[in-house]
């Protein structure tokens, strides 16, 4: 990711942040956030019913290859 794209998220990702910026369904995106709360992929921040992730642990685990992660979802 360019890093201009990378300062217009915000440092801490709502649920429909990611939803965008992974182009998927709202469901998809908590299956995803959800999973990465019970691997510890990369860290979850559950407030309520609510998630808040990192963004820039989350950008690490998205660019990291599938083979060489074996937390990847």
């Amino acid at each position: 990711m360019f890093d201009k794209e990378k300062r217009e998220l915000p440092p801490i990702l709502k649920m429909n942040d990611i939803k965008k910026l992974l182009r998927c369904s709202a469901g998809k995106a908590y299956e995803i956030v959800y999973t990465a709360e019970k691997t510890g992929a990369f860290p979850v921040i559950r407030l309520g019913k609510s998630y808040r992730v990192p963004r820039d642990p989350f950008l690490e685990w998205l660019a990291t290859p599938r083979k060489n992660n074996p937390g990847r979802i």
